[in-house]
């Protein structure tokens, strides 16, 4: 590798070398959607024109249940963000009776490999697919670990953009219609603001009173998780495409 940098100008070496890392990565994607056809979808209960209705809807994991969750990942070895995959594309697949599923899944898009991509300042986000198949053969535990280990092995595939990885494809665009989004980073706990203090202590030391993470996305469907002590399920979807029961 070094001498190719007596062939090609610094930029063109990097270009060069770019695009050898975008092939192998294309494959991958063609590899890991191969004999995936007929593409499935939460069923829309009405067809409808015009603007979205965007309506919401929370339901949260707490006490026993989340905990015996946090349990079973830490015993399996796997993490919370593939449970949630997991059981979201069991729950696909038995609502299309079938045994092969795809969606859409939010990544950081910040490949590891990148030497001081930590430092980077830019949007990296990304859509990448995550296929769940149920096997009668495989236990779930053993479903799990597998999830676990596709999504490791395409870590270093998040940066290609969804258009190219959907051309990989056979349903291409309609790849997917709905994305999951997993979140787990740290929110500190919200401080009540006190009447004791000057005003100059009151503004050196602000208080945040509420926070609202506020997100458009092309979709009618998205599930958002977010992953702390409990486990909050939000349903974000078209209302006019979607029952709201």
């Amino acid at each position: 590798v070094p001498s190719l940098k007596k062939i090609y100008p610094y930029s063109g070496y990097i270009k060069w070398l770019n695009t050898i890392e975008k092939a192998t990565s294309l494959t991958y994607w063609q590899s890991y959607l191969s004999g995936y056809e007929n593409a499935v979808s939460i069923p829309r209960q009405n067809t409808v024109t015009g603007d979205a209705i965007t309506r919401e809807k929370t339901i949260s994991i707490v006490g026993s249940l989340r905990q015996s969750i946090k349990k079973f990942c830490n015993e399996q070895g796997i993490t919370e963000n593939t449970f949630v995959q997991t059981t979201w594309g069991l729950l696909l697949a038995k609502y299309n009776n079938t045994t092969d599923v795809v969606f859409g899944s939010v990544v950081s898009g910040r490949p590891a490999s990148l030497e001081g991509v930590e430092e980077m300042i830019g949007l990296f986000i990304n859509t990448v697919p995550v296929r769940i198949r149920v096997n009668e053969a495989t236990t779930l535990r053993e479903l799990f670990s597998d999830v676990q280990r596709n999504n490791i092995a395409s870590t270093d595939h998040h940066y290609i953009q969804l258009a190219d990885i959907q051309a990989q494809s056979i349903p291409g665009r309609n790849l997917f219609d709905h994305i999951l989004v997993f979140e787990n980073y740290p929110v500190q706990p919200v401080s009540q603001p006190t009447a004791t203090g000057s005003r100059n202590d009151r503004l050196a030391h602000p208080q945040v009173l509420s926070m609202k993470v506020v997100q458009k996305v092309p979709y009618d469907f998205r599930l958002t998780v977010s992953a702390a002590a409990d486990i909050n399920i939000e349903f974000c979807y078209n209302a006019g495409l979607y029952d709201d029961r």
